[in-house]
């Protein structure tokens, strides 16, 4: 549960503009060395993140059975990155990304 310290903490992080470009995704398999375990990674490969004003092209990893994000103009929810631990917020990598599709002047909103 986020306590108010935590909501204001949201709220002052700066905000996160994400553009998909197209559904473009790229799967690797093969067997762990490690662990002699089979695997599966699908990214989503035309995505660019700016924040501010420094624009990236990112890969974005995908779920098991996660459709790619459509093509369009997003803003990241903090929480699908982050969970409340025991000091504060920490980095949850298993977690699948939240995008939020958001209308920018003149340009359509993502489906």
């Amino acid at each position: 549960m986020l306590t108010v310290t935590h909501e204001l903490e949201l709220l002052a992080m700066p905000l996160i503009k994400i553009k998909v470009q197209d559904i473009f995704t790229t799967t690797r398999t093969g067997v762990a060395a490690k662990t002699g375990k089979a695997y599966k990674m699908t990214q989503q490969e035309n995505v660019f993140v700016e924040l501010n004003g420094e624009i990236r092209k990112i890969p974005v990893m995908l779920q098991e059975n996660q459709q790619p994000f459509a093509a369009g103009n997003y803003s990241l929810n903090p929480l699908s990155l982050l969970r409340i631990g025991r000091f504060g917020f920490e980095v949850d990598g298993f977690k699948a990304l939240e995008l939020i599709p958001v209308q920018i002047a003149g340009i359509p909103k993502a489906a």
